[in-house]
């Protein structure tokens, strides 16, 4: 007999909130230790050394920034193998890795790029825009 899958458990805003300001008090509290806040200024150069090649998967973001699978999943409120899971995955949703970013301390940002224009786009967000955006093209100015 299989076990049937189950649907993954959505997050709620409280859950999300929740879950950054504990990995927040959990960095504030580390990092008042010397030897814990000369460690995390080392990861931050090697941390610059990968924003310079503007390229590193999730695992080397959590690595660099000097948190185990464990810790970010016990902020996250997940187990440590969905972590795991999360880092080899080639499709995530964008919810997903925006609080995995969020839980590292960074903010997800995406941006569309063209020939000679970046557009950031604001699809993590909840809009104001009441108006159907592709009926409204002309709002956006490619310059």
């Amino acid at each position: 007999m299989t076990t049937p899958i189950q649907e993954p458990v959505p997050y709620t805003d409280d859950d999300f909130a929740t879950s950054t300001a504990t990995v927040r008090e959990a960095r504030e509290k580390l990092l008042t230790n010397p030897e814990a806040a000369a460690a995390h200024r080392a990861l931050g150069v090697q941390i610059d050394a990968r924003v310079e090649r503007k390229t590193a998967t999730l695992r080397e973001v959590r690595r660099a920034l000097g948190y185990t699978q464990a810790q970010l999943a016990d902020s996250l409120g997940i187990e440590q193998g969905d972590i795991s899971k999360i880092e080899r995955r080639q499709n995530l949703y964008l919810s997903t890795l925006a609080r995995f970013i969020d839980a590292t301390g960074g903010h997800l940002r995406i941006t569309a790029v063209y020939e000679d224009t970046e557009v950031d786009l604001d699809i993590l967000e909840p809009s104001s825009n009441t108006t159907d955006p592709v009926d409204d093209r002309d709002d956006l100015a490619f310059a």
